[in-house]
């Protein structure tokens, strides 16, 4: 009777390490099938990707693309917008070709650029049909005159300071360190209206 016994449970024990067994390398293989999709997976993706950024890079203007380009100005907070078809010299030209030449633009623009206040020229957008850019410009405000000192004196020469406009006979002694250290750098004046403001608020 015991040995039967014995061997009923030697019996169960071996069929219970043989599922176990079973079980365990069951396992492994699902997961190593699953890591080695999710590896092929993977690849997939990263040769879609080489593949798109590469067909990007081969994207080029043609004929007759037209352009966009948006102005904003950030001191009258206007904004404005020309289009029309682009020169024939960008014909060809990739989005990094235009992005490099609108960096060189903007760090050696024309006197003309300059003189209007130009801040910024990006690319907004690029296709072989079209693209369209952004410039933004920070307008110097016009002046008329510009106030000195000469010889412990407020005198007005015009904006350039080229020419003496007028000796006020104002003398720094009755100036604040204040003003004097504006002085001495200059002081930009809009128009008549506020020249006369200030004079007056020298002389008081």
């Amino acid at each position: 009777m015991r040995k039967k016994i014995y061997l009923y449970v030697g019996l169960i024990s071996f069929f219970c390490i043989i599922f176990q067994i079973i079980f365990y390398f069951g396992y492994i293989g699902k997961k190593q099938n699953k890591l080695q999709e999710t590896r092929i997976e993977s690849n997939d993706r990263e040769d879609k990707k080489a593949m798109s950024v590469d067909s990007n890079s081969q994207v080029v203007l043609k004929p007759n693309a037209r352009f966009l380009c948006d102005y904003y100005d950030q001191s009258t907070k206007k904004n404005w917008q020309e289009e029309g078809m682009i020169a024939d010299v960008f014909i060809g030209w990739s989005r990094k070709e235009i992005q490099d030449y609108l960096r060189d633009y903007l760090k050696t623009p024309p006197k003309e650029e300059e003189e209007k206040g130009l801040k910024g020229y990006e690319l907004v957008s690029f296709s072989s049909d079209s693209i369209q850019m952004q410039k933004i410009y920070e307008s110097k405000a016009k002046y008329q005159f510009l106030l000195v000192v000469e010889n412990n004196e407020v005198v007005i020469y015009d904006e350039k300071w080229e020419n003496q406009y007028e000796k006020t006979g104002i003398t720094t002694e009755r100036l604040s360190e204040k003003e004097k250290n504006k002085l001495m750098k200059g002081i930009y004046v809009k128009d008549e209206k506020e020249l006369y403001s200030i004079l007056e608020d020298y002389s008081s």
